[in-house]
């Protein structure tokens, strides 16, 4: 049986929304970040549980049973994030990087341009964030595009091929993880389903890097 919607439900409603809004506004001006999102995020809740007139012991049940949901995505996260460190801080991760460059100089500049979408793709693992991929990479591949015949924009467009579709994807997406944790879904249930569909955009990138090419697009 379906619980009748009351005016309380409408309220935490609204006041949900409103948090929303107050999340933007405080990330776009102030720059918030876990900290701050995190206390926004419990302030909501305990309005919605004085609205929804929860007595205090089912108000901690609640937060307890949310937070359990997400231990292991945060375990995960935890594992991905020390894959990602001992890659960085080992430099690891700059040996990989100019091994790439190196292999994808010898190549045609219509394959170079497509080597840079895959590397891009499997860097992405290691480095979820765009703007922190474009620091690491830019500077070797945009010297190395004007080499071998790749114009920067297209350099720069299979970054964003490479850089994008995997992160509804790979473990160390922190977005990703989060999103699945709250919804209940495993990691390899949603990557056995979501697997396929990168399949196809990596298809679909690879033929779309012809065009730019082909027109000398720069």
């Amino acid at each position: 049986e379906k619980p009748e919607f009351k005016t309380s439900h409408i309220l935490i409603s609204v006041v949900f929304a409103l948090g929303m809004a107050v999340l933007v506004y405080g990330v776009a001006v102030f720059h918030w970040y876990i900290v701050e999102i995190s206390g926004l995020f419990l302030g909501v809740g305990l309005i919605c549980a004085i609205i929804g007139r929860l007595k205090l012991n089912q108000t901690t049940d609640a937060i307890v049973d949310g937070a359990r949901s997400m231990v292991s995505v945060s375990v995960m996260l935890a594992l991905a994030r020390a894959i990602v460190v001992i890659a960085s801080d080992g430099r690891i991760l700059d040996t990989v990087l100019h091994s790439i460059a190196d292999g994808i100089g010898q190549l045609h500049p219509l394959m170079a341009a497509e080597g840079m979408f895959w590397a891009h793709s499997f860097i992405n693992f290691f480095v979820a964030s765009g703007s922190g991929q474009a620091v690491l990479t830019m500077p070797v591949m945009i010297p190395l595009s004007d080499l071998i015949g790749v114009s920067p924009q297209l350099s720069i467009l299979a970054y964003q091929f490479g850089e994008g579709w995997t992160n509804a994807v790979i473990p160390t997406a922190p977005v990703t993880m989060a999103a699945i944790g709250m919804a209940g879904i495993p990691w390899l249930k949603w990557a056995r389903w979501n697997v396929p569909l990168q399949i196809v955009l990596a298809v679909l990138s690879m033929l779309l890097l012809i065009p730019p090419y082909l027109l000398n697009w720069k």
